[in-house]
Formats: C-alpha cells, sequence, structure tokens
C-alpha cells in the first residue's frame, strides 16, 4: 500500500467514526466498499484496519475502542484532537482531488484558484521537519529582487490565503517563508534540536495570518458586520475567539457585533479591510486610527487618479 493510500484509509476511518456513533467492522467495511471514490470497490482488511487503530493510539492519541457487548467501535473522543485537523485536510483534499478527476476530460467546465505550494522544495522541507535536519536556503522576500542564502532550522508548515509558508528559525527568530519563494535548498548534513514544547497551533494561537509581531499583544476586538456579513462571518469566522453579542441597529441600518481576542496586526487590518463597506472595527480606538488612516491614503490615491 502506497504511503498517499495508507493516510488515505486513515483520514477515512476518522472521519466515519466521527460522523457514526459506533460501527461493526461489517458495518465500516460496507460504507468503505461504498464509498468507491476511495475504495474502487475493494473491502478494507482486517488486519490493515487494526493497524491504523493503533497508530492513530500512538501518533495522534485517537483512540478507536472495540465493545465487546455491542460488538461495535467507538470512537473515544470525538473532540478535536492534536492532528486531526490535518488529517481532516488530507482527506478533503484527496477526496476533492479523485472527484475532479473525472472532470479532467471537460477542462472548460471547471475553474479554479492555483495554490502555491512550493512543489520543488516540499519533499525536501518535510524530511527537514520530521527529521530536525538544518537547511540552506536561497530565498527571495517579498518586494526583494535578489535571492538570499540562509541557514534555517525548520520547526513547520502553515497555509495563508492559498500560500504555503515553512515556518523556521533563522539566527534567534522565528520567520515565516513562502515555499513558492525558495529557489533551491539543501542539507548542511547538521540536526537541531527542536524545543518539546513547540506546537504551531499554540505559536499563532492569538494571531490571525502568518506573520507574529510580538510589539502588538492580544486584545478584545469589537467589529460591526452590516448586510450580510455576519453570514460570512458565521459560516467563515476570522479567528477561533470570534464570538457573536447582539444584533443592533444604526443609522436605520442593521448590523451584527462581534468581539474576537487577538493580535491586531497587519494581516488581521488588511483582511478586514478587504470588506470595508460590510465590515468595520469599532474597538481598539488605535486600530480604527490605523484602518482610518489607511483609508485616507486611498483616498488620495484615487484623488490623484482622477486629477490625470
Amino acid at each position: 500500500m502506497t504511503q498517499e493510500n495508507l493516510l488515505l484509509e486513515i483520514a477515512w476511518i476518522v472521519k466515519t467514526f466521527q460522523e457514526n456513533d459506533g460501527l461493526s467492522f461489517k458495518e465500516m467495511n460496507q460504507m468503505w466498499v461504498d464509498d468507491e471514490t476511495f475504495s474502487g470497490g475493494v473491502e478494507m482488511v482486517y488486519a490493515n484496519f487494526h493497524r491504523h487503530l493503533r497508530d492513530l493510539d500512538k501518533s495522534l492519541g485517537i483512540l478507536i475502542t472495540y465493545d465487546h457487548r455491542r460488538h461495535k467501535y467507538y470512537l473515544v473522543n470525538k473532540e478535536p484532537v492534536r492532528g486531526r485537523e490535518l488529517l481532516k485536510w488530507l482527506f478533503e483534499t484527496q477526496f476533492t482531488t479523485r472527484s475532479l478527476s473525472k472532470l479532467i476530460s471537460l477542462p472548460d467546465r471547471v475553474s479554479l484558484q492555483q495554490f502555491s505550494m512550493g512543489l520543488h522544495v516540499i519533499d525536501d522541507i518535510v524530511d527537514a521537519i520530521k527529521y530536525n535536519k538544518v537547511l540552506v536556503i536561497d530565498y527571495r522576500a517579498q518586494g526583494h529582487h535578489e535571492f538570499k542564502s540562509h541557514t534555517v532550522w525548520p520547526y513547520g508548515l502553515k497555509m495563508y490565503e492559498s500560500r504555503l509558508y515553512m515556518i523556521a528559525k533563522l539566527r534567534d527568530t522565528l520567520i515565516p517563508f513562502e515555499l513558492d519563494r525558495i529557489k533551491e535548498l539543501s542539507f548542511t548534513g547538521q540536526m537541531f534540536e527542536m524545543p518539546e514544547d513547540f506546537n504551531i497551533h499554540d505559536y499563532y494561537f492569538h494571531f490571525f495570518g502568518v506573520f507574529r509581531d510580538e510589539n502588538i499583544p492580544p486584545e478584545e476586538v469589537v467589529i460591526w458586520a452590516f448586510d450580510n456579513e455576519n453570514r460570512y462571518l458565521d459560516e467563515l469566522p476570522l479567528h477561533h475567539s470570534q464570538r457573536k453579542i447582539n444584533r443592533k441597529t444604526a443609522e436605520k441600518r442593521g448590523y451584527h457585533e462581534y468581539k474576537l481576542f487577538v493580535s491586531p496586526t497587519n494581516d488581521f487590518i488588511g483582511k478586514v479591510m478587504s470588506r470595508t463597506d460590510r465590515l468595520v472595527v469599532v474597538r481598539p480606538q488605535w486600530v480604527v486610527d490605523k484602518i482610518m488612516k489607511r483609508l485616507d491614503n486611498m483616498q488620495n490615491n484615487y484623488k490623484n487618479i482622477t486629477m490625470k
């Protein structure tokens, strides 16, 4: 079995037990066979199933146990578990890929957004992250024309706005390096010591986007969503701390109020400004002032255009 198919089976198992309250192997196997997009109509091997259960418990702490009285398997904890997010992403990506492959003969009827994945370096970066290998990368930062060589310690990966970033230590600072901006890389043959307590989810817990700023501490941010923007925010929250407070009216225009506890960095401000006509920041005042200054600059730029 290929590594791709192995991960696919594991991700499918987790998703299936999350969506069902107890299944016998026979029931689960029939669901697997019926889901031909993944199984190809071929049954799952019983021994493989139990090996997947051991791997899930050992590697991710995801426990699926067998109830001898009911003769069914149960997912012990359906709450989010470390690593389950990656499994979910892998499963959904594979599902989408396999489904869209059926339309390969109809390219004029499918329009997709290009993802920046850094395919030319991703395998080596994943290897470096897994085994704590020091890398030398030739990297061109945004706004620069020349590539510079950096020796880095790769800690992890993060996706943001359809781009994949390597979060790596450069000297004493963790920096996000966009994979598509890496021209080439090489291994130094050295290893680095990975901090045992590092968790990329904790590292970005109070931040939006990929760029952190230690000079901007997290604080309560209040935003108003006008028109139907609240539906968008309810379906796709700006941040995991987002909470809807209530619905109000301002100048005959209804809005919904939300509160977040986040570090309002440039990534966050840029996201809010991308929907400025329907989304406004109310507090803190310094964020409001910063947005107003950017809007003034934008207005002046448009005035210069109309004067020509």
